[in-house]
Order: structure tokens, then sequence, then C-alpha cells
């Protein structure tokens, strides 16, 4: 792991237990505000195919993408969360 990733669980009603890294390279404030507040203890939301996880750092886009791959999670800053249309799979 390089030193610009920063490790990172997400747990799901103590059941489901997921893990990754914050990527200070693609959105390094955004990283380092969701760092600072770890643990976080937030909202999860599912709507179909989606996940949200509220994260109330009230950041916009540093580096706006639209290529979000399957496992990866992109910051919404309109809904100030985290989404995923890729694991809504495994969270049930």
């Amino acid at each position: 792991m390089s030193e610009n990733e920063i490790p990172i669980q997400l747990t799901f009603d103590d059941k489901l237990v997921l893990e990754g890294v914050l990527d200070r390279v693609m959105a390094p404030l955004i990283a380092e505000d969701i760092k600072s507040r770890l643990p976080i203890d937030a909202f999860t939301a599912r709507n179909g195919d989606e996940i949200r996880i509220a994260v109330k750092i009230g950041r916009g886009n540093m580096k706006p993408t639209k290529n979000v791959k399957r496992g990866q999670m992109a910051y919404l800053p309109l809904g100030d969360a985290f989404t995923s249309q890729k694991w809504s799979h495994l969270v049930r």
C-alpha cells in the first residue's frame, strides 16, 4: 500500500465488513477530512442497486470523475455521502 492510500473498513449491522482504501491522489482534502472523522457511525440507505453512506464532510468536487469501477465508491458532494452501485448485491 502506498503513502497515498488510507486503509478503511465499512461495517454494516456488525455483519458484513468491507475493506478498502481512501485515495489521496484523486481527492486529498476529501480523504483527509474523512480520515479525521474516523470512525464514522453513519446512516446508510439502499435504493435499488445503489448504496449511500452519509459522511457529513461538506466538500465540493475536487477532481470529478465518472470512472468508478466495480468495488469502488465515490463521494457525492450533493448528498454529502459515499455512494456505490457496485456493492448493493453484498448488503441485503
